[in-house]
């Protein structure tokens, strides 16, 4: 066990520490004053928040660190802003915290939570570069500086810290200023800033928020909560894809709206994805000789894909295409340089005037299909996957850039900051998430991988028990019922209604059920009926 003393050291914010939690306790130490990354599965109901905020906050004090809580649910800001409050009530001791999530959810301008992220970000650099954005106006001056308003509203908010986003936002709301700008103001002083993924693992926006709040990444604690989310978010956000299919939509939209000049340009692209996808070396001789022989080509093609089971053409369908190719048919259809991409544009408060989602989701198509195309030339040089389909709609001609690799992103990151913490009820095997992230490759940058086990900054791999007796869980399965999507039916779904109850009903306290999708809640929350209790969806 630690010693009272020396929890108090580490900011421990409870009065008792359970025996496991206490092994946790020590392996965070360890990982931090060694700059390690450490990735540790941890069962639910561990305290794993508790844990390791008030150890890296401790060390992060004493050595002009910065604290990074990264969690991609805005649920969980709400626990670890609650952990530092008792940090601060139990110690006596005074610090900063900046709790920000994504920019479009802290805007103020009506209707932004509505908008797609892309459509968001073009329509925040307009009415900022505009003029047209009171609440940024209220909050900045020309060079950047904070204006007298803002000062106040983020001094009151320091005396307040740690404050949640919803209080910085209500805040603002009443002072008409950009909650934002704010956010960042604040974590500029923060000891400890409570954001999602994107903030650290997304290099656009770390670079830009990084410079902003003025944060060195090798002066930086990073914890990452439910750390087996990561992966598949850096797989997604690095992930880009064009198709003939959203071309052609974004270029009727335009024609809708009257955009001459752009519908002209993306009719150019699109004539050069086209063009492209003209070079795939599957054909329509292909097509027309697999045509009414009655096997899977046929029900794929009706459904709208094409089966590739057969191995000596499949490859046909998918190419890659050099980033100099691209730019090459670009140039055969005089689309002279980037330039006229990027400056035929929509006015991104023409975007906001329609009231339809609908409405706004196609006025945004011709905007960030040329975005999108403009990213996927400018960020990614090398080859890019060319894809040609054949649908019940018609040829689908897509250009896309795959991520499969997160550690293209994330094993640089984690070599450059201090240290690292993952956890999560459900990061097993470590191992693979140590590979999968590129934290061995991080051990590499700083030693030789031959003297791993002597090296201190090899990543730390850690499974703890879980913390409840064994004897309270009892597993049983119900033969009788089955989710299986073929076997789907009100019948089913009333004997899954009936068994649940039958269990609520016995159980004296509460109860919490879990379905594999919202679907299956809710049908089977229709022939629920546990008596004399209340229901929570």
């Amino acid at each position: 066990m630690i010693s009272e003393e020396k929890l108090n050291e580490l900011l421990f914010p409870h009065t008792k520490v359970r025996e496991i939690q206490a092994e946790l306790i020590l392996d965070v130490e360890k990982a931090i004053a060694n700059k390690q990354s450490i990735v540790m599965h941890a069962p639910t109901g561990l305290g794993k928040t508790a844990s390791t905020l008030p150890i890296a906050l401790s060390y992060a004090l004493k050595n002009k660190l910065t604290v990074f809580f990264l969690t991609s649910r805005h649920t969980q800001h709400k626990i670890a802003i609650d952990t530092l409050r008792e940090i601060k009530n139990k110690h006596n001791i005074n610090f900063n915290v900046a709790d920000i999530i994504g920019k479009k959810w802290m805007c103020l301008q009506p209707n932004a939570h509505k908008m797609y992220s892309s459509e968001f970000s073009q329509f925040c650099k307009s009415v900022v570069e505009d003029g047209t954005c009171e609440y940024y106006i209220n909050a900045r001056n020309a060079n950047y500086t904070m204006t007298v308003a803002a000062k106040e509203v983020d001094n009151r908010l320091e005396i307040m810290s740690p404050v949640s986003t919803e209080q910085v936002i209500d805040v603002c709301n009443l002072a008409k200023l950009c909650p934002y700008e704010i956010a960042i103001q604040q974590a500029r002083k923060a000891k400890v800033i409570i954001a999602d993924y994107n903030y650290v693992f997304n290099p656009s926006i770390q670079k830009t928020f990084f410079n902003k709040a003025g944060i060195r990444l090798e002066d930086t604690i990073v914890i990452v909560d439910e750390a087996h989310n990561l992966p598949v978010r850096i797989r997604d956000s690095m992930t880009q894809k064009l198709s003939t299919f959203l071309l052609a939509r974004a270029i009727a939209e335009a024609k809708k709206y009257h955009y001459s000049e752009t519908a002209e340009l993306l009719e150019k692209l699109h004539a050069a994805v086209v063009e492209l996808g003209n070079e795939v070396r599957r054909d329509d001789d292909f097509i027309k000789s697999n045509k009414g022989q009655g096997n899977d080509f046929d029900n794929a093609n009706a459904a709208g894909q094409i089966n590739t089971t057969d191995k000596t053409n499949a490859t046909g369908f998918d190419e890659f295409v050099s980033g100099d190719k691209v730019e090459s048919s670009i140039v055969n259809k005089e689309i002279n340089n980037h330039q006229e991409i990027k400056n035929n544009k929509i006015s991104a408060n023409e975007i906001t005037s329609n009231n339809s989602q609908q409405d706004r989701k196609l006025t945004a198509e011709s905007l960030l299909t040329k975005q999108k195309f403009m990213d996927m030339i400018e960020e990614f040089k090398d080859y890019k996957i060319l894809t040609k389909s054949y649908t019940k709609n018609g040829i689908n001609v897509s250009i896309s850039y795959r991520c499969l690799d997160p550690a293209l992103v994330t094993a640089p990151i984690f070599a450059g900051l201090h240290s690292s913490i993952l956890m999560s009820g459900t990061l097993n095997p470590t191992g693979m998430y140590v590979d999968i992230l590129g934290l061995q490759k991080n051990a590499m940058v700083v030693g030789d991988k031959n003297n791993a086990q002597d090296n201190p900054k090899e990543a730390l791999e850690k499974t703890y028990p879980n913390p409840f007796p064994k004897l309270n869980r009892l597993s049983l399965i119900v033969p009788e019922t089955t989710t299986k999507f073929t076997q789907r039916n009100d019948s089913q779904f009333q004997k899954i209604a009936a068994i649940c109850t039958e269990i609520i009903n016995s159980v004296p306290g509460n109860s919490a059920v879990f379905f594999p999708s919202y679907y299956i809640r809710d049908v089977v929350y229709k022939n629920l009926s546990a008596s004399g209790k209340k229901t929570f969806i």
